[in-house]
């Protein structure tokens, strides 16, 4: 067994210089908002009338009248257990990581009833049978990679579908990785997930959404803007990440600011049915960066940043669908890839299904809405949303990461409104260590 060491973007945040980027406050109660823009440059913005450079792709339309309500939901990876073969320091065992996966939803599925995993499998372990056990469903991940393990992702996700039909909920191919903050062209993301659409329908005779994750900044300002724009044609759902944590302008006072003037940009140009929150999160641990000192991690920050987080709701006809937050478990103690000690603590839980508190999260009994209802995978009727007007936001270009590579798998002011922020998201490339 050789020891391996691959770059990812899969669960990314930053840690470096995060500058200060949009603000928009509320000086006057009713009659005026001025706003303030403090980044130096952002790139033109593309017109609606330009031709895309691909024919439309044709598939099913899941686009019947997008959510009208959220569903908190969680990220998951196997990568905390001792059985998951990490580094030197921890060996890991394969053999047990199926059993080790099993338990960890055997924790979850007490909070959440949704998932999004970034992988399909994990050294040749499907993550599947542990959700499905558990009954928690999945929005399941294909890790892109340019190496031939990359069909192995492909195949268990299309065995995930033929087997546990009612488990699999959506299929997301590629995590924050197309250009310029990962490797991958946005015609190339474009191309797997037509692939693996048509090679789901194809083997198993059903229709499933199938779509990518992204960085708002790339979604908005960043890269190829036209095809960005057929990338997102392309895909069933557009899974944008957003951290307040990693921008100098989060205010605990509203704490989702950032994130509804991100989401007001994203309706801008995408249709509501197709987003999702795909990530979002706190870190409860580990000393603030330099950038955003104000930002501190602690349980008790991460509380409340939570508490706003579960009651997210978009403003009528503004999407929503499973919201995601990132992490369930925290990194493992013996992973110290990333080096900032923050990273490892996002989890609800420690890398030892150890509860960091009450309430957090809550358990399934005590949601309001724990769950919503799943149709079987197939095609849904054909309906026609219109996005509603958002609320002006403005916008700017996040700070790029290096490219990742692969060789292996106090409470607001009584009548003061809350600022309005833009679509900022920092980032930092992870490193993981393992055995083939």
């Amino acid at each position: 067994m050789a020891l391996v060491i691959f770059t990812s973007n899969a669960m990314t945040r930053s840690t470096r210089s995060v500058a200060a980027s949009i603000v928009v406050k509320a000086f006057l109660m009713i009659t005026a908002i001025s706003m303030i823009r403090t980044t130096t440059a952002m790139l033109p913005r593309p017109e609606d009338n330009d031709p895309p450079d691909v024919e439309q792709i044709r598939r099913p339309n899941f686009e019947a009248a997008g959510p009208s309500t959220t569903t908190p939901a969680v990220c998951y990876s196997p990568f905390h257990n001792p059985e998951y073969p990490l580094n030197n320091a921890q060996p890991g065992d394969v053999r047990k990581l199926a059993d080790a996966m099993a338990a960890d939803f055997a924790v979850i599925r007490s909070y959440f009833t949704v998932a999004r995993t970034y992988y399909s499998s994990y050294y040749g372990v499907s993550v599947t049978p542990a959700a499905a056990a558990n009954g928690v469903k999945l929005y399941l991940g294909v890790y892109m990679t340019t190496e031939a393990w990359y069909a192995d992702q492909v195949a268990a996700a299309v065995a995930a579908v033929k087997q546990f039909p009612d488990t699999v909920v959506a299929i997301l191919v590629g995590n924050e990785n197309v250009q310029p903050a990962g490797p991958f062209s946005a015609r190339d993301v474009a191309d797997r997930v037509v692939a693996v659409r048509a090679r789901v329908k194809s083997e198993t005779g059903r229709t499933v959404p199938v779509g990518t994750v992204q960085r708002a900044a790339e979604w908005l300002e960043t890269g190829d803007r036209a095809a960005i724009r057929d990338l997102a044609d392309a895909c069933d759902i557009i899974g944008v990440n957003i951290y307040p944590f990693f921008d100098a302008n989060y205010d605990a006072r509203w704490p989702l600011a950032i994130v509804d003037g991100i989401w007001a940009k994203m309706l801008e140009r995408y249709p509501a049915s197709k987003l999702r929150l795909t990530e979002t999160g706190f870190p409860t641990a580990g000393a603030p960066l330099a950038a955003t000192p104000s930002n501190v991690p602690s349980l008790a920050n991460a509380k409340g940043y939570y508490a706003a987080f579960r009651d997210w709701r978009p403003a009528p006809g503004g999407g929503g669908g499973e919201a995601f937050w990132f992490m369930f478990f925290d990194r493992s103690a013996a992973d110290d890839s990333m080096g900032v000690e923050l990273e490892k603590h996002f989890g609800f839980f420690t890398d030892r299904r150890v509860s960091k508190g009450s309430s957090f999260p809550l358990l399934l009994s005590l949601q309001q809405d724990p769950s919503i209802s799943y149709p079987s995978a197939t095609t849904a009727p054909a309906t026609t949303t219109t996005p509603p007007t958002p609320v002006p936001a403005s916008s700017t270009t996040a700070p790029v990461s290096p490219q990742p590579t692969s060789n292996s798998p106090a409470p607001p002011v009584l009548g003061t409104p809350a600022p309005v922020f833009g679509s900022n998201v920092c980032r930092v490339k992870k490193v993981f260590v393992g055995a083939l």
